[in-house]
């Protein structure tokens, strides 16, 4: 081991083998590249585009302001000062679970409302609205309260608060 001399190849080493190259010549022999190819310059040039592409995409949205895929919500960062919801409750005045009670959801119901608001007064929108979450909840095996009372909640936003404000619609009995 003393007068042994141990070689080591670095990745960028070719190695010659004595197996013929691909041309079929013998005599000389076959170079393959041991671990990462060598590039050319244009070669390392493209390695990088994508990462070039992807810096030039982040100070292009910083200059618009455009925050994606860090999202701001813009949709959500400006909210109106007032806004409204509508749910239906039973003759007590306990909120139902839509979903389960009538296999309808609140977001369809603010829309069948205001639907039916375009075309009639507010009380006969209402109750329009709850002849209609009847109508489809039969789909549904759960048992259904005697009577629906349709709410329209109001918010309005403060420096500090949300004020939430319900109002009684309408109401019906069971058909």
């Amino acid at each position: 081991m003393a007068g042994e001399e141990t070689l080591r190849a670095s990745p960028n080493d070719e190695i010659a083998s004595n197996a013929p190259h691909a041309s079929g010549d013998a005599s000389e022999p076959a170079k393959r590249n041991v671990g990462r190819p060598q590039l050319s310059p244009l070669g390392r040039v493209l390695a990088w585009v994508p990462f070039k592409l992807m810096l030039a995409f982040i100070v292009l949205s910083l200059v618009v302001e455009e925050w994606y895929p860090i999202s701001h919500y813009p949709m959500y960062a400006n909210p109106p000062k007032n806004h409204w919801y509508v749910y239906v409750s039973d003759g007590g005045d306990q909120p139902l679970p839509l979903q389960t009670v009538f296999g309808l959801r609140t977001a369809f119901l603010k829309k069948v409302y205001r639907d039916r608001l375009k075309r009639m007064p507010k009380k006969a929108a209402a109750e329009a609205t709850l002849a209609y979450v009847y109508e489809e909840g039969i789909k549904v095996d759960h048992p259904k309260p005697d009577e629906l009372r349709l709410w329209r909640v109001n918010l309005r936003a403060g420096k500090k608060s949300i004020s939430r404000k319900p109002a009684l619609l309408g109401k019906i009995k069971k058909p």
